[in-house]
């Protein structure tokens, strides 16, 4: 206990001669008019109108980007099936893809405004083989189904 109040008292007397000394430093004699006001008056103006659309066209660009990502892909003008994919990757890595999202699928379609597609939603071309178009028979499993069993003979009258 006792080291440890000999450390505090030499902290505390230390601290006291920075704080005291303090003021002496922070003294600055000269006057220039106010220019250094007006300087950092200038400074900041500048700073606002750089800083104020450049918020502005961040706020746009997370606008546009969750308005893709809140879009069905039946909602993009002719859809390839991969639209919604790849205008929000290109909003994410081209920040400047905004504003052509803005006029070509924004101010084209709204959002929730399409009802989906009679299919139920975009159903994408099927991969593989496709045989040409021709007089083939049908696949395996796929056929006409097997005839119903035949119904039981009716009870005989009495």
């Amino acid at each position: 206990m006792k080291q440890s109040s000999k450390l505090s008292a030499s902290l505390l007397v230390g601290a006291a001669t920075v704080m005291s000394a303090v003021p002496a430093f922070a003294q600055d004699y000269s006057y220039d008019g106010g220019a250094d006001a007006a300087a950092g008056g200038i400074v900041c103006g500048i700073y606002a109108c750089i800083m104020i659309p450049a918020l502005l066209i961040g706020v746009f660009q997370i606008w546009m980007l969750i308005d893709s990502i809140m879009r069905q892909e039946y909602e993009f003008p002719n859809s390839s099936g991969n639209s919604k994919l790849i205008w929000i990757l290109l909003m994410v890595f081209l920040g400047g893809s905004s504003i052509f999202y803005y006029f070509m699928v924004f101010r084209k379609i709204k959002r929730g405004s399409m009802t989906p597609p009679a299919g139920g939603g975009y159903v994408p071309p099927q991969g593989g083989y496709q045989p040409p178009p021709g007089n083939y028979p049908p696949p395996p499993g796929t056929g006409t189904p097997p005839p119903a069993p035949p119904a039981p003979p009716a009870p005989p009258a009495e």
